[in-house]
């Protein structure tokens, strides 16, 4: 059975993998210290409410799980858009049209969505990127 550590594993997986160090990363709950004057990215994965998609069949009850990525893109002061929207055109590239399968699930990736936010209180510009996915699990 494919859970939610297997789906935070598998995206921030494809993540790293697409970034390849383009900037800093900053993880939920892990340490981070953001430079001062280069740009650095955000990844936050937010699952959603699951339903079942289905009753059973002979791989059993069939699961989805929705949710949300988000690379949030921030780039230093002064320096325009220019930079965090290629940044952001890089992240969303990464999720765009991707699937990662297990042995008994997968994970879709839909499209993308580019948000710039505006100048956040410490001055960084910053960008959102926003794919939503669903992950199907059999039980």
């Amino acid at each position: 059975m494919v859970g939610y550590v297997d789906e935070n594993t598998a995206v921030r997986t494809l993540f790293n993998a697409g970034w390849a160090g383009a900037t800093p990363v900053a993880y939920e709950n892990e340490k981070f210290v953001p430079p001062t004057d280069a740009a650095y990215a955000s990844l936050v994965i937010r699952p959603d409410d699951a339903f079942q998609n289905e009753i059973g069949t002979e791989f059993g009850a069939h699961i989805r799980h929705p949710g949300l990525v988000f690379v949030m893109i921030f780039a230093p002061p002064d320096q325009g858009n220019a930079a965090a929207l290629a940044l952001a055109d890089t992240a969303a590239a990464i999720f765009r049209r991707q699937s990662s399968t297990f042995t008994d699930g997968r994970i879709l990736f839909r499209s993308p969505t580019i948000t710039p936010i505006g100048i956040t209180d410490e001055g960084y510009f910053h960008v959102n990127v926003v794919i939503p996915y669903v992950r199907d699990s059999f039980h």
